[in-house]
């Protein structure tokens, strides 16, 4: 289904340095994975590789995780709120004085301080596996410079989710910066699966962050998921626009209108009897004169090669 029409055509070419050229499948775009994955997925994304996809490795650099990005990765839910253990507090001495830090030189500052003993030890493992994805100079969003997507994959078979979840929180983070030339540019940021991380507590502080600071700078941040009651309740409450498919759920639909009011005068059954592609979409803000609508998708938009 070619887009013909011509001020929508020069709006994404002016916004999104979208050219259509009948083709709309991306021609270029960068896959960040985890430091040693990169031949592995090259074979098995070896039609994309062909197509211009570039597979590099994740890699931060420590302006971008600083403080706040250390704290998730080594405490997670400890280091938030008034009740944080002394050594959480003894820990972000440490980082106030170091500023952007590397992992190795937080490791030999630890083992300087205090917080020798088990639990500098167990922060020190932490951070040797956090090693690998830093290196001074580097900036993650330098994907971003130039106009093509970045998809992040962070698939380990030793690596944990206590592990990999407040990572991925870190990544979000630095992919939110300014780029390295100073612009604040136009960006999406989606995270599929969003039932599979959304309750870790990295992430649920990161994710909230981000939606609120949505309206503060030009970036939409799109989760999907498949149960309400599988995410982070304040997180539910923050959405401007919000898509529900067919639910059989009655607890999952009362849940979901308790949090997005908008949906409060959806029938039930409405929810439970939309048909293949089918969603109910509210948002905030419309051009039309409903904040509720019925859309019906194109199949390519819900089509991902599989059924559920």
């Amino acid at each position: 289904y070619p887009n013909t029409d011509p001020r929508q055509l020069e709006q994404l070419a002016r916004d999104f340095d979208y050219q259509a050229d009948g083709s709309e499948c991306f021609h270029g775009g960068t896959l960040l994975c985890i430091p040693g994955a990169e031949k592995k997925l090259r074979d098995e994304l070896g039609e994309y590789v062909e197509r211009g996809l570039k597979i590099q490795p994740a890699i931060l650099g420590p302006e971008d995780i600083g403080s706040f990005g250390y704290r998730a990765l080594l405490c997670g839910a400890r280091g938030r709120g008034s009740d944080k253990p002394f050594y959480v507090e003894d820990l972000e001495t440490i980082l106030s004085d170091l500023g952007p830090v590397h992992p190795d030189e937080l490791i030999k500052a630890i083992q300087g301080s205090k917080l020798r003993g088990r639990i500098g030890e167990g922060l020190i493992r932490k951070l040797k596996l956090i090693a690998p994805f830093v290196a001074k100079g580097a900036r993650l969003n330098d994907c971003l410079l130039k106009a093509e997507p970045t998809f992040l994959l962070l698939e380990s078979t030793t690596m944990t989710p206590d592990v990999l979840l407040p990572l991925q929180s870190v990544m979000m983070g630095a992919m939110s910066r300014p780029l390295r030339n100073g612009l604040i540019q136009l960006r999406w940021l989606n995270v599929d699966e969003w039932n599979k991380s959304g309750m870790n507590d990295a992430m649920i502080e990161r994710s909230n962050i981000a939606a609120q600071e949505v309206r503060h700078n030009p970036m939409t941040f799109v989760v999907n998921g498949q149960r309400p009651s599988g995410m982070d309740p304040a997180f539910l409450g923050l959405p401007t626009i919000v898509a529900v498919g067919r639910m059989v759920s009655s607890r999952e639909i009362r849940l979901l209108k308790d949090k997005f009011s908008l949906l409060e005068s959806v029938p039930d059954e409405v929810f439970l009897n939309l048909g293949v592609g089918e969603f109910v979409m509210a948002a905030t803000q419309t051009t039309g004169d409903k904040s509720v609508y019925i859309v019906k998708t194109r199949p390519t938009l819900i089509d991902a090669g599989g059924a559920t």
